[in-house]
């Protein structure tokens, strides 16, 4: 590993005052090992909370706050914070994650040290449910993890996940978010348009909560059914759809492992494949699309006892 590889850390935060203490100490935690952490970006888009507070009374000098008084939407966080970054690597976290393994940042950022790869994202894996509300989120996400480990070894625009990724210097200086919905989706797009290649880090793992309730599930799978539309207004058509098609031979490869889950959680599988046809049918408001979206309450609280 090359030394004093110099990194930065991005987060942009809106109203995060349940959980941008307990991310942060997390981070101070981090072994960095033959690497040097030269600050951690928070850009705040117009939080109303004791967001910026809290950061500001930590009166750390690697940590570095961009107070936004206006909300515009995490675009333009994410742009700040490019724009401020001039180091080896910038690692990008979602405000509304824990952190638990020390060497985290170390493994995310493996890929991009060897040159295998220019972006990288970190498995994620939901904290215990809380309520059984939870719990049928919680199986809905083995079902796609499942699948999606089936699709290009598991590297592809599904598990490019938006809570944690890793950027190297000349991916991140070529990259300007241009909307908020779908960034994640839109940073792999931009990679793999650039012929960089990708990577999922299964090491790493950034941990987060599910919503408990299902007004906040309902704002999330909404804003999510516009992703794949919004990137085809920025890239080709057939690229998007190439790069978002499921192969059938992934599902099939998926079956066994499916059907063991089928098997052991009948109850839950039926409440999620109910609610899942629910919101399909149900009518897509277009605010479901604004940039600044309202957030869920309910997945902020990361206290891990």
């Amino acid at each position: 590993m090359k030394k004093n590889l110099t990194i930065t850390i991005g987060i942009p935060a809106y109203n995060e005052e349940a959980n941008i203490s307990n991310l942060l100490h997390d981070l101070f935690m981090q072994k960095f090992d033959n690497f040097v952490l030269s600050q951690i970006i928070i850009s705040s888009d117009g939080s109303t909370d004791r967001t910026n507070k809290i950061i500001k009374n930590l009166k750390n000098r690697n940590v570095k706050l961009i107070v936004n008084k206006t909300r515009i939407g995490i675009a333009r966080g994410l742009n700040q914070i490019i724009k401020a970054s001039n180091t080896d690597i910038l690692i990008l976290l979602d405000a509304d994650i824990r952190i638990i393994d020390k060497y985290f940042i170390k493994k995310l950022i493996e890929p991009i040290v060897k040159t295998q790869a220019d972006l990288t994202s970190s498995k994620i894996k939901p904290l215990d449910p809380k309520n059984f509300f939870s719990k049928i989120l919680a199986v809905s996400m083995l079902y796609k993890s499942i699948i999606f480990i089936n699709v290009n070894n598991g590297n592809n625009v599904y598990t490019c996940y938006g809570l944690a990724r890793g950027l190297s210097k000349r991916f991140y200086k070529k990259l300007k978010f241009p909307v908020s919905i779908g960034n994640d989706m839109y940073s792999y797009l931009a990679c793999k348009k650039k012929n960089f290649n990708f990577i999922n880090v299964s090491s790493a793992i950034a941990y987060y909560r599910l919503p408990d309730n299902f007004n906040d599930h309902k704002k999330q799978s909404q804003r999510f059914y516009f992703t794949e539309n919004e990137q085809e207004k920025l890239f080709d058509k057939n690229f998007v759809k190439s790069q978002t098609h499921i192969p059938f031979s992934a599902y099939l490869d998926s079956i066994g492992n499916l059907s063991q889950i089928l098997i052991k959680y009948p109850i839950l599988t039926f409440a999620y494949l109910s609610i899942l046809f629910y919101i399909k049918l149900s009518k897509k408001p277009e605010n479901a699309k604004n940039q600044k979206w309202d957030i869920a309450k309910s997945s902020k609280n990361l206290s891990i006892i």
